[in-house]
């Protein structure tokens, strides 16, 4: 069973986090509202891939059992990514940038040193949430040692940044450094759909492995291959998944770029035929 975590920021709310097999996992419907979205169905529905979404059992803080959906890493960068592609509103954008902000540079940072996140000055909030059958005094002492804990780890924070710029470059899915004019896959099968070409997002996904665009082989999976990205079609994304062994493996996610999605338009809008 999950015990759910939550995270507080002044602007965004209370976003609700869980970890399965050291993977996080965050409230869905809570991010799609933090990120301004009038309608969190449907911005799930549209800018989140079917593999980035699950329902989990989860414990709430009143120790209830629900069943609750919750989007991955990759799956909330995509929800980012939407956000900030909302036509020209540059006040949504900045709310997205300081809204991934906060979830890369705070929130995922802590709960992976510390297994947990208590926010500045709420140290006692916290205890008295989820250690309610404390005493006083032992509240108190566990209190401080969570708050003597954040500042311990905000001091060693420039040290961490230095070890970890020395160690492989890891490409997360920098969700804001995706051309605004980028399409997810399945966004681009829904453009061809429209246009009288049968197909979806798992034949269309097909299509384009089988034809070269994309790679197959396990380790690159739906990375774009060396000729499409000279060709300008796609970008991607890149995030790591850790095992429950310990060890580590890249997933990729596609983007086509606005050529990427003139030329295949061009390519299947002639023949209306079936991917």
């Amino acid at each position: 069973m999950n015990q759910i975590k939550s995270f507080e920021h002044e602007m965004f709310g209370e976003l609700p986090v869980i970890v399965v097999d050291d993977v996080e996992w965050f409230g869905a419907t809570e991010g799609a509202k933090a990120l301004s979205f009038g309608n969190p169905y449907d911005a799930l529905k549209n800018h989140v891939e079917e593999d980035d979404l699950a329902v989990h059992e989860v414990i709430d803080r009143l120790g209830r059992k629900q069943h609750k959906k919750f989007i991955s890493e990759s799956g909330l960068y995509s929800l980012i990514i939407g956000a900030a592609k909302q036509g020209n509103n540059q006040q949504i954008k900045q709310r997205a940038k300081v809204f991934k902000k906060w979830v890369t540079s705070d929130v995922l940072p802590t709960i992976r040193k510390t297994g947990g996140y208590v926010q500045e000055n709420r140290a006692i909030d916290f205890v008295n949430s989820w250690l309610p059958q404390l005493d006083d005094n032992s509240k108190q002492a566990v209190a401080s040692t969570l708050e003597q804990n954040r500042y311990l780890v905000t001091e060693n924070k420039k040290l961490v940044t230095t070890i970890e710029s020395q160690k492989p470059k890891v490409l997360f899915a920098e969700a804001l450094e995706i051309s605004e004019n980028s399409i997810l896959v399945k966004d681009l099968a829904t453009l061809l759909k429209q246009n009288g070409v049968d197909t979806g997002q798992n034949r269309l996904f097909k299509w384009m492995r089988e034809e070269g665009y994309l790679l197959k082989r396990s380790s690159y999976y739906n990375k774009p291959s060396q000729k499409s990205m000279e060709q300008g079609l796609f970008e991607f994304g890149t995030r790591v998944i850790t095992h429950n062994d310990g060890s580590t493996s890249n997933r990729y996610t596609p983007y086509v770029t606005g050529k990427g999605q003139i030329y295949f338009m061009n390519k299947f809008i002639d023949r209306r035929g079936v991917i």
